[in-house]
């Protein structure tokens, strides 16, 4: 007898404007980016199966959905409703832009205030940028006092962020 197991994961992508958010969301969906501000919020829903690219764990069929939430970067879009029932946040800020990395508190505090997500992983980006103005060391002690994952997207490419991303995924499956 096969048991299975129903999940539905929610992933909130929160950052500044033109940090890389709705870049990100397309490529961890498979959709086509097209760059234009994100109005409101972006969804994407995916089976756990294909996005995991397995069927099983611990002997158990997976079966349910990923949720992809794109959110806006203007503050005046930035609803703490977003934040409702997320396991996973991936927190985007540019290497160039000391202003997005300044804007990560208020989002850490939105975390802690709406959501109690299970995983938070903030995420430098360089894509497009010019010289950097936040530090690695800087990233890293803001991601370790607040209890979040780091990932340097900068000397990393997607395939590995994505394997980042679905390992998580597992792990949230698994708890």
């Amino acid at each position: 007898m096969n048991k299975s197991t129903e999940q539905c994961a929610k992933l909130l992508i929160i950052g500044d404007e033109s940090s890389g958010k709705s870049y990100l969301g397309a490529l961890i969906s498979g959709s086509q980016y097209k760059y234009q501000q994100t109005i409101g919020l972006d969804i994407s829903t995916l089976e756990l199966q294909n996005y995991l690219q397995c069927d099983k764990i611990n002997g158990k069929l997976i079966s349910g959905m990923l949720q992809i939430l794109d959110t806006p970067g203007a503050d005046t879009f930035s609803y703490s409703y977003y934040y409702k029932n997320t396991q996973i946040v991936l927190m985007l800020f540019k290497f160039s832009d000391k202003q997005s990395f300044t804007s990560c508190q208020i989002y850490a505090q939105r975390i802690k205030q709406c959501c109690q997500a299970s995983y938070v992983i903030l995420i430098g980006n360089a894509y497009g940028s010019s010289k950097p103005v936040v530090s690695i060391d800087e990233a890293v002690n803001f991601a370790q006092f607040n209890g979040f994952q780091f990932f340097d997207w900068r000397h990393n490419n997607f395939n590995q962020l994505q394997t980042h991303i679905q390992n998580v995924i597992l792990k949230l499956i698994q708890d």
